[in-house]
């Protein structure tokens, strides 16, 4: 992780994440960010890429596991972040949070094999290379045979230098790195999400990309 992204998310800058972060001292709202988990909650479900069985991992998870995979789903979720306040306001249970650089950092060897979903949302571009192949090889231990890894970027986002974004989304790059971790690839793609403009009125859409390999 660069270390502005580090500086960033490890501060107060991001406590309010994705309601507001702190650029050179000041409160900056946010208009949309906060609806983007929900959003790709119903692009998971749409797509059925949530299992029936098995645990659900959400790298780079913020405070918003529960908007990703669901209230429902809150007992079999877990969280790793590099950001203590923000796993703090994370509403899942203490055992399912983990304070993680991602890029470097390992999984508890209690959590290998027993993953049915693993998401990294906007998480991986915060990543160099060998970060991410450090972290694709980490979720292939944590996942079970026939899981899914999904990796999915926003194509853009507000102060992106200022918290510290690596590298714009690479399919090639990406696809690469986790085929030669293991993972055979299942599909890729870009997709929108219905966001609401409160501020200002209206509606827009957010365009995302992703990536699903399977172990």
């Amino acid at each position: 992780m660069t270390k502005e992204a580090n500086d960033f998310w490890s501060s107060d800058q991001s406590r309010n994440f994705p309601y507001s972060v702190k650029i050179n001292g000041k409160e900056q709202d946010l208009i949309y960010e906060y609806q983007i988990p929900s959003g790709l909650h119903e692009w998971l479900i749409s797509n059925r890429l949530i299992p029936g069985d098995g645990l659900l991992m959400d790298i780079g998870s913020g405070a918003t596991t529960t908007s990703l995979f669901s209230e429902s789903e809150k007992f079999r979720s877990y969280a790793a972040d590099i950001s203590p306040d923000l796993l703090k306001s994370n509403a899942l249970l203490p055992d399912h949070k983990i304070i993680l650089d991602v890029g470097s950092g390992r999984f508890p060897d209690s959590w290998r094999g027993k993953f049915g979903l693993a998401v990294s949302a906007r998480c991986n571009r915060y990543l160099n290379m060998t970060e991410k192949r450090h972290l694709a090889g980490e979720v292939y231990h944590l996942l079970r045979p026939g899981s899914d890894f999904i990796i999915l970027d926003i194509d853009s986002t507000p102060y992106a230098k200022q918290m510290g974004e690596f590298s714009p989304f690479d399919v090639k790059g990406e696809s690469e790195i986790l085929k030669n971790s293991g993972f055979s690839l299942t599909g890729s793609g870009h997709f929108e999400i219905k966001v609401k403009d409160h501020k200002f009125g209206g509606t827009d859409y957010i365009g995302h990309q992703y990536i699903i390999a399977r172990k």
